[in-house]
């Protein structure tokens, strides 16, 4: 799965439960504070966009959004309902 705004950055999904999946057995979650609560999948991209965050984790079932460091991807934490979706490459 890649998302890609209109100025071409672009996240892609790195590992864990999709924002389609309720729950998987390899959920993972970066080791951060929520930046939101009761948010969507789009607020959350629209969160890690505007800080131009190297990557943000999100979970459908708790509706909740953290924002990741490269730092935070070396020790990423396991939760079934959460996944992480790392920046990629610019595409325009």
């Amino acid at each position: 799965m890649i998302i890609v705004n209109e100025s071409g950055r672009q996240y892609e999904w790195y590992e864990g439960t999709k924002a389609t999946e309720r729950s998987t057995n390899t959920g993972a979650k970066c080791d951060s504070i929520d930046e939101c609560e009761d948010c969507t999948f789009g607020n959350c991209l629209h969160r890690a966009l505007s800080s131009s965050s190297e990557g943000f984790s999100y979970s459908n079932v708790r509706r909740s959004c953290r924002l990741c460091t490269e730092k935070h991807f070396i020790n990423l934490k396991q939760d079934r309902v959460w996944g992480v979706y790392k920046k990629g490459e610019n595409v325009f």
